[in-house]
């Protein structure tokens, strides 16, 4: 899934679909599974049909569960259910093992110049995703001052969650600003799970920066629980080529 957002007056269908993400996904209020209410497959295709009236995402993610042989049924909500589940957060390109399951985490970065910076992070399991998160940054430039900002327009972040475990919400909106030659996108997310040890919180982060001569972006992960920081690189998502033209 990709996407690529334009929030300038000429707006794009990128802009449109993170409107519609922000309006639907903002809040999450799924309750955390307990220890003595495992999730089964008939809860949690109930779950997902519930889910549809406000999430036409979730209507994908139910089909291809409901594709999945009954033995990768159950090996998924097991991966769901675990207290690992946590190592699926740690957003960068990566898989990791989860009850004997690949997870795999895959950063996909797209620039709709000169325009929008956008990233999305998104976690699968079996090739259905359980979570994905969005970060959008739109500003503008000047080629004849050396590519410096000139302002910044807008910023965006919103998630998708199919985990009914995990509750994930974002921590007030993208925050947006100019430093020095740069403009500069943050938004914060919390996840809060309950797995075998105990309640779990992760504080999350997303970056985007940029200017008329490079756009990056990051993530960033904290466990207070777990006294867990993971460090996120500034990934590079382009660089000025001078082929572009300012609109």
């Amino acid at each position: 899934m990709s996407l690529s957002i334009g929030l300038s007056k000429k707006v794009t269908v990128w802009s449109l679909v993170v409107c519609i993400i922000l309006a639907m996904f903002s809040t999450v209020t799924s309750a955390a599974p307990s220890q003595s209410n495992s999730l089964t497959v008939s809860g949690y295709v109930e779950y997902l049909t519930e889910k549809q009236k406000t999430d036409p995402g979730a209507t994908e993610v139910l089909e291809k569960f409901k594709a999945l042989s009954s033995y990768d049924q159950e090996k998924f909500l097991k991966v769901l259910q675990s207290s690992e589940i946590g190592k699926a957060l740690e957003l960068k390109n990566q898989t990791v093992m989860i009850e004997g399951v690949p997870v795999e985490t895959k950063a996909t970065f797209v620039s709709d110049l000169p325009n929008t910076l956008n990233a999305q992070w998104e976690s699968t399991v079996l090739g259905v995703s359980i979570t994905t998160f969005y970060l959008t940054l739109t500003y503008r430039f000047d080629l004849a001052n050396g590519g410096r900002v000139t302002k910044v327009v807008d910023a965006n972040g919103a998630h998708r969650n199919y985990n009914p475990g995990v509750i994930i919400s974002e921590s007030g909106s993208a925050s947006k600003e100019t430093s020095g030659s740069e403009a500069y996108a943050r938004q914060n997310w919390t996840a809060k799970m309950v797995p075998a040890g105990g309640f779990v919180e992760y504080a999350l982060i997303g970056y985007l920066k940029g200017d008329g001569n490079a756009g990056y972006a990051k993530f960033e992960g904290n466990t207070p629980a777990l006294n867990n920081i993971n460090k996120g690189i500034w990934q590079q998502i382009w660089y000025n080529d001078s082929t572009h033209t300012l609109k």
